[in-house]
């Protein structure tokens, strides 16, 4: 049986978390990854936290241990390979909306 990942932050490090969950433009990820924090320092287990972030145990865990690992740095998101995209928010929606129209047409 697995040894349960328990995690305890200092002060300094609640007033990061709760900083961190509380920025409205968050990826999405990192925010389930400071959700699973924020549980296990709650004291629940990693099967506890699997079901209320929609994740696999197996994924919460190596949240938790990215976390032990490196701390709040740990849990961003990995560099993506390749070239960004050079389309803005703006472009997609009207690529979106155009075929919208040609669809409502054919």
């Amino acid at each position: 049986m697995r040894r349960p990942l328990r995690a305890e932050l200092s002060a300094q490090q609640v007033t990061v978390l709760w900083r961190r969950l509380g920025v409205r433009d968050l990826v999405p990820n990192e925010r389930t990854r400071l959700e699973c924090v924020r549980l296990v320092v709650q004291g629940h287990t990693a099967p506890e936290i699997a079901s209320p972030v929609e994740k696999h145990v197996v994924t919460v865990r190596m949240i938790l241990r990215r976390f032990l690992d490196g701390g709040f740095e740990g849990l961003a998101d990995a560099p993506r390979p390749g070239r960004p995209s050079s389309w803005r928010c703006e472009d997609r929606y009207a690529l979106e909306e155009v075929l919208d129209e040609a669809a409502a047409w054919g």
